[in-house]
């Protein structure tokens, strides 16, 4: 194992204390520096990382109740500090970026200034030259989700192009998942993509290649989509939003019988967002069941995570400019500022991702 003796003892993190609203549950406090544990471990001191709409849920207490004090976090990027004895592919001083397998499992997650990451576990990759570390933070969960709907669920990494798709519909296109799903839907060869989004955010979303855009705020412009024959089958509708109503809506887009409705969310609009109860998850799993069973089109609410992907495709497009990621100025807050953070993205009103910048003089602070 590398040495880590140069190393501090603490670090600053920002953890989770309590469940509940941004600015009562987290407190920036100073915790021990993780160590290498097994030879599959790598140290990274973090420069930044991404804040996810699910760490918004937990945090919240809506989705389920976790144990605290935790650190917060499973997107980031940074320097290979130290390693295991069987890191082969990654040396001390590499910068990095990837994934923690840790959503639901913590305490260790990367609003702080080191983490550790293991191979086969979660994802890390070699941050591209072209894109700076609060970029490479931004990739993380909702773009291996965006891969995961539009590449695999969305039949879009098929071989055969008689059936691979070339019309897809993404809802929520200037969100987190959406800026990625758009991108990657262009990257992997679809011919005209559509997007849904609100109308400030619609020049965004055309730049990252979708086709049309339409504003969910306007009844003439979503009454074009719904009415204009041009727009009829579809073979992929990807929705980031959820809701009844949005499966109602735009269902009869697709293309019968063979059109997929994929879906992270579900049935219920921003799941999370508000405290879910029994009643909530009755109506997500009866109508999930119901759809996939029953249903007059293909209905996939899915979790899975493609990791290998990050260090793949995405890793390749990032590298090449055929992708680029989306963080506004005014979403990069740092570590400390966590609090506020958190309240943008429970205002949903975010465009791409939220970013935590970890100071480099904070060990020394």
């Amino acid at each position: 194992m590398t040495s880590t003796s140069a190393l501090p003892e603490t670090m600053y993190a920002l953890q989770l204390v309590k469940q509940g609203a941004p600015e009562e549950a987290f407190e920036y406090r100073r915790v021990k520096v993780p160590i290498i544990k097994k030879p599959t471990d790598i140290l990274v001191n973090v420069k930044a990382a991404g804040v996810n709409p699910a760490e918004g849920k937990f945090r919240s207490g809506n989705v389920m109740s976790i144990s605290v004090p935790r650190t917060m976090g499973c997107d980031y990027s940074g320097v290979v500090m130290a390693k295991g004895s069987k890191v082969t592919e990654f040396e001390v001083g590499d910068a990095v970026f990837g994934v923690l397998d840790n959503l639901t499992k913590g305490p260790e997650g990367t609003y702080a200034e080191y983490i550790v990451a293991s191979l086969g576990s979660g994802v890390i990759a070699k941050k591209p030259e072209n894109i700076s570390f609060e970029e490479a933070a931004s990739l993380g969960a909702v773009a291996l989700t965006a891969m995961q709907g539009i590449g695999i669920h969305g039949n879009f990494l098929s071989q055969d192009k008689d059936t691979k798709p070339k019309r897809v519909l993404i809802v929520g296109a200037s969100g987190g998942i959406g800026v990625y799903a758009t991108q990657f839907a262009k990257a992997l060869g679809a011919q005209e993509v559509l997007g849904i989004c609100g109308s400030k955010n619609a020049s965004l979303v055309q730049s990252l290649g979708a086709d049309q855009v339409f504003d969910y705020t306007s009844t003439e412009s979503m009454d074009t989509l719904l009415s204009s024959p041009q727009y009829k089958d579809l073979e992929v509708i990807l929705d980031c939003i959820g809701g009844d109503d949005y499966y109602n809506q735009l269902r009869p887009l697709l293309k019968p019988k063979t059109g997929v409705y994929c879906t992270a969310v579900g049935p219920i609009i921003h799941l999370g967002s508000q405290p879910a109860g029994v009643s909530d998850w009755a109506h997500v799993i009866s109508r999930v069941v119901w759809r996939k069973f029953f249903g007059p089109c293909p209905y996939i609410l899915f979790r899975g995570i493609p990791w290998e992907k990050m260090k793949t495709d995405i890793r390749s497009w990032l590298a090449e400019g055929i992708v680029r990621p989306v963080v506004g100025k005014d979403q990069v807050f740092d570590l400390k500022e966590g609090a506020k953070a958190h309240v943008l993205l429970d205002s949903l009103h975010a465009s791409g991702r939220i970013i935590l910048k970890i100071p480099s003089s904070s060990s020394s602070s």
